[in-house]
């Protein structure tokens, strides 16, 4: 496990490294030279609503006969022009790299930035654990797991 993590991290330092030498900056690194194309936007909005749950949650609704519950999946068309609209152009007007950024200058407080980064490491070692916890009571039927 611990050598597909060191893999891992090597790939994406590798892959960064790539990336600065072709830009040249780390502002254009980081900002993509204030140009996001709508489907590098829609592919990263699709992979932030998708995940584990939502595989789960879909096939055992369908199983249990619930199938129209796939309707509000359909939000991602809604999300992505809302997105492309209106957060983008906020982030490139304003020449903010993060949300945290973005909220450490509205408030003007870097305390506000610390408490949401905080709070989003909470959330993700929370979602982490319930997916954990999902995925092994998916798994229990085929593999005991005590």
């Amino acid at each position: 496990m611990l050598g597909i993590l060191v893999t891992l991290l090597l790939y994406f330092y590798l892959i960064s490294w790539i990336a600065y030498w072709k830009k040249g900056s780390e502002e254009d690194y980081y900002q993509v030279k204030k140009a996001v194309p709508v489907t590098v936007l829609a592919f990263s909005v699709f992979a932030t609503l998708l995940s584990p749950i939502s595989f789960l949650t879909l096939v055992g609704n369908a199983y249990t006969g619930r199938s129209y519950l796939w309707f509000a999946q359909c939000g991602i068309f809604l999300a992505i022009p809302l997105a492309h609209r209106y957060f983008l152009p906020l982030y490139q007007k304003g020449n903010y790299e993060t949300a945290y950024h973005l909220l450490e200058d509205k408030f003007q407080s870097a305390g506000i930035r610390s408490l949401a980064s905080g709070l989003f490491i909470l959330y993700q070692l929370g979602r982490i654990a319930v997916v954990t916890y999902l995925l092994s009571q998916a798994l229990e039927p085929f593999i005991p797991i005590n």
